[in-house]
């Protein structure tokens, strides 16, 4: 009896102790949007996702070899790896040069609360058209979750006519977070350690952006102060690296439920470290909208049944 009341509190103990990584991580990832937005100062989208994908791969590799994980990979799943690779050198391209023209908070939150409300949808149209269940087929609490879902995007869109919604800043995160929502059906199909994944995904986005090699002005970075290579160091290493390190170690002992729980806190820091950082003081229509959305998030990811069939 004392030793499962001992072996319940290490698991409790361990438990908080990934709820405080897993707080980090959501932060890393909310900082992110205020180190890219500071990046779009230095160079050009192409540039900087070069810079990024080529710390991101030495990084990952250096890990591989430390914990000897293997990067072998059957045929079938090949297809899914080139595709998943290719939507992450959209991603960022879209990313960085979207940020060229708009506010990191406001680009963070509607790209991160956009991406899961589009991946609902795609895999809601999956699941429709592989026969698993009928279009009109939804729980009340996700379809209500989809109608909040719209309704939050309009606010995060500032949406007062057609020609608001075909914007420029709105076009790119829509697209950016479209493109994610995409990768992440695809990244379900490959059957890898996380590290193996995130390997492939980011040499070919590297490979994608390699005619970079050849262009004087991507070396013009090497002349930017500490303020450049402190982002990029962040953006790379303890957002892309760390963070989803602790975010795929928080699905190991937390379940992808309660893990994917905590992505609701990214908007909320992507806002917070942005007014800090940036003073960037969001509107009452950013606010609103991207509290409606977490609620849809929540009603929609954490508490959907259609999700949990594929």
């Amino acid at each position: 009896m004392l030793l499962n009341l001992e072996q319940s509190l290490m698991s409790a103990s361990k438990e908080k102790i990934f709820f405080v990584f897993m707080l980090i991580a959501m932060m890393f990832w909310g900082g992110s949007w205020v180190s890219s937005k500071v990046l779009t100062l230095y160079a050009s989208a192409y540039i900087i996702a070069f810079w990024r994908f080529l710390i991101v791969f030495i990084g990952v590799v250096i890990l591989l070899f430390v914990f000897k994980i293997s990067i072998r990979f059957e045929k079938r799943i090949f297809k899914f790896i080139l595709l998943a690779g290719l939507c992450n050198a959209i991603y960022s391209f879209l990313l960085f040069a979207g940020l060229n023209q708009a506010d990191a908070g406001k680009s963070g939150v509607l790209t991160t609360t956009m991406t899961p409300i589009f991946a609902y949808i795609l895999t809601h149209m999956y699941l429709c058209f592989k026969g698993k269940i009928h279009f009109l087929e939804l729980p009340k609490n996700e379809l209500f979750g989809l109608i909040l879902a719209l309704i939050s995007g309009a606010f995060l869109l500032e949406i007062q006519s057609f020609s608001t919604l075909l914007n420029p800043f709105n076009v790119f995160f829509l697209l950016a977070a479209f493109d994610w929502a995409v990768m992440s059906l695809f990244t379900q199909k490959i059957n890898l350690h996380p590290l193996a994944i995130n390997f492939y995904v980011t040499l070919l986005a590297l490979l994608c952006f390699s005619p970079c090699f050849f262009l004087q002005e991507t070396y013009s970075v090497f002349n930017a102060d500490w303020i450049f290579w402190l982002n990029l160091g962040f953006l790379a290493i303890l957002s892309t690296i760390v963070g989803t390190g602790i975010y795929y170690l928080g699905i190991q002992y937390l379940g992808a439920f309660r893990a994917n729980s905590f992505l609701l806190l990214v908007p909320l820091f992507a806002l917070l470290i942005s007014y800090v950082f940036l003073d960037e003081i969001p509107s009452l229509k950013t606010i609103f909208g991207s509290v409606l959305a977490i609620f849809a998030i929540y009603l929609i990811n954490i508490y959907g049944k259609n999700l949990r069939k594929i």
